[in-house]
């Protein structure tokens, strides 16, 4: 059993496609909780002690590998590796590998061990693995509703390893990736923008180049990759287009249940359009919704999950499965150290050719080249084969990838940039030239001249098309004729590995594109909206104020020759109303083109008080029945704004939770520090009946209400929003039936702003 120690060093910076393809191919297997090797070990060890059938497989024990995504995901790769017989699902997949096989898998696997007091940890490892049993079970229980053809146990399976790139995010590169996780817990954004934003990957496209990596079936790399695509945005040529809206829709039930925890603190997908498009019906949709708890309760404790506290294995447990690994070890290196050195050549040639896939990626391709080169040296010469250097120009011609691998030890792979963009290179340089001619075009010749050593005696360029590629360094005098004519035959595949990464990193831009637009989708409608009101707001007050002013005016001067009180009153009546419609223009204009701020340095607790008085002194309804209640973070920076236009934010806010309250409501109002970048998060909290996903989506739209008696005239939230967007801040709800409403606020502190403005 491995623990989580020698993990792949990210490179610095933002992960380039390069870079993720050296990370990935260091990873082998993917962490799981201790209890669950724990028990996995305990249910194989009749067979690691001769009491049972090697191949015949435990019901229990197929049971709990099913249910952990991890070892989910290493029981397919290594199935669909090894066979044939393309494995769907774990049960499949154990099948096919046999218990021993099985209880190899969980004596390499790494567990998660706790952090440390003080660390960061990139994600919470049980809560974790109950969200992906949420999504797992959701996803099975719609795939019955949706078609009879749909295989639920593969729904299942999707849906569990659905959050794949996480977990290999941080495991990675755990400490960014906390950032990440911790970011998105806070701002109410998708976590994939995050760990674009700070990794230069997402989870999305990591899980889908695992999956590739791993052999896993087509139909669950389209869903890590594509489960968070607006439903709409899956092509019906897709032929697991319901499949992956299945996981989505279970993904975003799992979320809206609060089951467990993914780290995404935004709101994700519609459950609405999804059920639409499956052609679910609500009454379907909320009966899996309500059976899930107790389905994901019983998952959990086959896993054992309400274990999980208590640790890993003991140190009997561990000293039994490291001897075993050993034996195993000792066994595979007698075995190693028979093979001939020629047969061994002629075998690496095979597997090379064997395992050639559409999907290969640059840095596994070199080290296969590598691979081949090192059996095919000549084995006449003096002293041990090696070492051998296989390189090329990575796709954005920036850098140069290499993988070193000797006779003995693991390979090691770099990176070198280079000094400027390489183009137009003739295929024709000399096969003896050695290192020293790519030295010249790198920033740091000499680190890579150190680092080649005895592999730069001879230079075999892999060429395609004419142009140059990459090649092999190899020791002086250990090449023969044969290492040339593997050069002319590798440079052409390397041409085409090349071209397909190209075309695989443009559709996966493309699909990113294509998220992002459905997310930007509510903005652009927004947008629309607003400048349809700014159109009415001003038609309205040219054609509108005039009529009211005469209107006004009349009713007044009648009211003047009125000869008894009831005929004052009318005119009154409609004097007033008239006034009424031009403060209901006046309301609209200023929602349309709010006044330009003229920001300030604010105090909060100065703003939230004053807010709190303002209401409370008001001639609302409620204004005293209801009680409101200010709490104060520590280190609360500034804003800058402009005070009146926030003032009036508040101010509505208070108002709408009033009035969605009953009489004597409580409002509470919050600020904190957002500790993940300098900015303050104001919320408005009722104690209200909630609101329904239907009524929250247009809760900001202009002239909506849900009151249908004495409604107000439907501009208090959107000018709310208005005004934070117009002071450079966002605001979101956050509401449930029965359980109240939270309006949030997120304003860039004044250190921010400040900021902003030194590096302008």
């Amino acid at each position: 059993m491995e623990e989580r120690v020698e993990q792949p060093a990210p490179l610095g910076g933002k992960i380039s496609r390069d870079q993720l393809d050296l990370i990935l191919g260091q990873i082998d297997s993917l962490p799981t909780l201790p209890v669950v090797v724990a028990r996995v070990l305990e249910l194989s060890a009749p067979i690691a002690a001769g009491a049972g059938e090697a191949g015949e497989v435990p019901e229990e024990l197929v049971r709990l590998i099913e249910r952990d995504p991890s070892l989910t995901a290493r029981v397919l790769s290594l199935a669909n590796t090894s066979s044939p017989a393309r494995a769907r699902t774990a049960a499949e997949a154990v099948a096919q590998l046999g218990c021993q096989a099985v209880r190899s898998v969980a004596l390499t696997t790494r567990v998660l061990v706790p952090p440390v007091p003080g660390d960061e940890a990139p994600l919470d490892g049980a809560a974790f693995w109950e969200h992906c049993l949420a999504v797992a079970s959701a996803a099975k229980m719609l795939a019955r509703h949706v078609s009879a053809a749909l295989d639920g146990e593969e729904a299942f399976t999707a849906g569990l390893l659905h959050d794949l790139g996480k977990i290999a995010l941080a495991w990675a590169v755990p400490k960014s990736y906390a950032r990440a996780w911790a970011a998105a817990g806070v701002d109410n954004r998708s976590l994939a923008d995050h760990e674009r934003s700070l990794l230069g990957v997402d989870h999305l496209v990591v899980g889908r180049r695992l999956a590739q990596r791993w052999n896993l079936p087509r139909a669950i790399e389209l869903v890590l990759w594509l489960h968070h695509q607006p439903g709409e945005a899956v092509p019906a040529s897709v032929g697991e287009a319901d499949l992956i809206r299945i996981v989505a829709l279970a993904d975003a039930i799992a979320r809206r249940g609060r089951i467990g925890r993914s780290g995404n603190g935004a709101a994700g997908t519609s459950r609405e359009g999804l059920s639409r498009l499956l052609g679910l019906s609500e009454e379907a949709v909320r009966g899996v919704a309500e059976a899930l708890p107790e389905e994901v309760a019983r998952h959990a404790r086959i896993l054992g999950l309400h274990l999980a506290a208590g640790g890993g294995p003991g140190p009997d447990a561990l000293a039994d499965a490291n001897e075993e690994l050993g034996r195993q070890n000792e066994q595979l290196r007698r075995r190693v150290e028979a093979l001939e050195t020629q047969a061994e050549a002629f075998g690496h040639f095979t597997a090379f050719a064997a395992a050639m896939r559409p999907d290969e990626e640059v840095p596994d391709f070199l080290h296969q080249v590598a691979g081949v080169f090192l059996a095919a040296l000549d084995p006449r010469a003096d002293g041990p084969p090696g070492p051998v250097v296989a390189y090329a120009f990575d796709s954005e011609e920036t850098a140069v990838l290499a993988v070193r691998r000797e006779a003995a030890g693991p390979a090691e792979p770099r990176r070198f940039l280079l000094a400027a963009a390489v183009s137009d290179r003739q295929a024709s340089a000399p096969a003896s030239s050695g290192a020293e001619p790519l030295a010249g075009l790198l920033i740091d010749g000499e680190a890579w001249n150190d680092w080649v050593g005895e592999s730069g005696g001879t230079h075999q360029q892999l060429s395609c098309a004419g142009q140059w590629l990459g090649g092999v360094l190899l020791p002086a005098g250990q090449a023969n004729d044969v290492c040339g004519a593997l050069a002319s035959v590798l440079g052409t595949a390397l041409g085409i590995v090349r071209q397909r990464c190209r075309a695989d990193a443009l559709s996966e831009e493309l699909a990113g594109a294509i998220r992002r637009l459905g997310e930007t989708q509510d903005a652009l409608t927004d947008a629309r909206t607003l400048a349809a009101v700014e159109d009415i707001a001003t038609g309205a007050a040219h054609e509108l104020n005039n009529p009211l002013s005469v209107v006004s005016g009349r009713a007044q001067l009648m009211r003047g020759k009125a000869r008894s009180d009831r005929q004052r009153r009318a005119w009154q009546t409609i004097a007033d109303q008239a006034q009424r419609i031009s403060d209901i223009v006046a309301d609209l204009m200023e929602f349309a083109r709010p006044a330009k701020p003229n920001p300030t340095e604010i105090d909060v607790a100065e703003l939230l008080t004053g807010a709190g008085e303002a209401f409370s002194s008001s001639d609302h309804p409620q204004a005293r029945a209801s009680r409101v209640d200010i709490e104060m973070g520590e280190g609360v920076p500034a804003i800058r704004a402009d005070r009146e236009q926030m003032h009036a934010a508040i101010v509505e806010l208070i108002t709408n939770a009033a009035n969605a309250g009953a009489s004597g409501a409580r409002i509470r109002l919050t600020a904190t520090a957002d500790e993940i970048r300098p900015a303050v998060l104001l919320t408005v909290e009722d104690d209200g009946p909630g609101m329904d996903e239907a009524t929250v989506a247009r809760a900001c739209t202009p002239f909506f209400s849900a009151q249908t008696a004495g409604r107000r005239q439907g501009l208090g939230l959107p000018k709310a929003r208005r005004y934070v967007e117009n002071n450079g801040g966002r605001m979101w709800i956050d509401s449930r039936l029965g359980e109240g409403t939270t309006v949030t606020i997120r304003l860039p502190g004044v250190e921010e702003r400040q900021g902003r403005k030194d590096e302008a």
